[in-house]
């Protein structure tokens, strides 16, 4: 029994284990339909949903407390990759400086993973996701990683609130945004940013995304079924040992 206390008490706690960076999920500084210095935009006949130049956020059906964030899009294949719309959701604004000056800056380095959470309008909904860091007034130039399909990290997005865990070692350098290639600066994170361009099917789409997270815990369900695992491998060496 002594042995079973342990491993059940060193699954549990590392769920628990340091903090989480919340991005976003509570539109706090500013009044509904500005998401602090968020912002979107779309090119080449592509079209995105702004309240004035920033985020909507909607106080209907969000995943937890008042609001969630709202990308509606318009979208047109094309080889050209400016055919595109987009939403970067930043963090932790005040509501009043224009986007670029001032932008805030977080060090996320320390966390492995991004979640978030996801609901369509409709279903079936397909977008990307990258990060950007640098650039503005951070002393660094402005980095993107390449972009991550959504159906790599879900089977499908539903009508219902889904998880999405991202490993952030995923997100590398866009070579082609800005000429560097490796791992991107997390020391300096200006925004979380959701797109679709080129390659993905037309669509007229929408979906809700709420409570953004930094953090260093897989998804909990994965840790407790790894510690079931442990106790599973505890109990078959016990039972072997007693049949020897």
């Amino acid at each position: 029994m002594k042995y079973l206390f342990v491993c059940v008490f060193l699954f549990v706690s590392s769920t628990i284990a340091g903090a989480d960076l919340f991005w976003w999920g509570e539109d706090t500084d500013s009044p509904i339909g500005e998401i602090n210095w968020s912002y979107g935009f779309s090119d080449g006949g592509d079209t995105v949903e702004l309240a004035g130049t920033s985020v909507p956020s909607v106080s209907s059906g969000a995943h937890s407390g008042t609001y969630a964030a709202r990308f509606n899009w318009t979208h047109s294949y094309s080889d050209d990759w400016s055919t595109r719309a987009a939403i970067q959701i930043a963090s932790d604004g005040n509501g009043t400086d224009a986007i670029g000056v001032n932008m805030v800056t977080h060090d996320v380095s320390a966390y492995d993973y991004l979640t978030f959470w996801v609901k369509g309008v409709q279903g079936g909904e397909l977008f990307k996701m990258c990060l950007n860091s640098g650039g503005y007034d951070t002393g660094i130039g402005e980095q993107q990683t390449d972009d991550l399909l959504i159906t790599n990290y879900l089977a499908g997005v539903t009508t219902d609130w889904q998880r999405v865990v991202v490993p952030i070692a995923d997100f590398t350098l866009d070579y082609q945004y800005d000429g560097h290639s490796g791992a991107l600066d997390l020391g300096v994170l200006t925004g979380v940013r959701f797109k679709v361009e080129s390659d993905l099917p037309n669509a007229s789409s929408s979906v809700l995304i709420d409570d953004i997270y930094f953090t260093s815990v897989p998804e909990p369900s994965t840790v407790i079924l790894l510690g079931a695992g442990i106790l599973g491998l505890f109990f078959s060496a016990k039972s072997a040992g007693k049949r020897q």
